[in-house]
């Protein structure tokens, strides 16, 4: 299922499947290898975290990120000789 997040449906999403799989917060933690006060602060939809320890904790969890990149049309301009 793709979703569109922001930080808050994030932080819904990682308490969900956290208490779905009968986890503590500590216990994701744990898991993920991480401090406890960093699942706290995702849970809370404060995601400015080192982006490697968020995928740890997403991975615990089974849920999957695919990001898509979107370029402006004015950044890429052809130069003059490329057709």
């Amino acid at each position: 299922m793709a979703v569109n997040l922001d930080k808050k449906s994030l932080a819904e999403l990682v308490r969900f499947r956290r208490k779905q799989a009968g986890l503590s917060q500590l216990q994701l933690a744990e898991l993920a290898g991480v401090g406890k006060t960093l699942v706290f602060n995702v849970e809370k939809g404060n995601i400015n975290v080192h982006f490697e320890n968020l995928l740890s904790v997403l991975r615990v969890l089974n849920i999957k990120l695919r990001a898509e990149v979107v370029y402006p049309r004015n950044k890429l301009k052809k130069k003059p000789n490329e057709s």
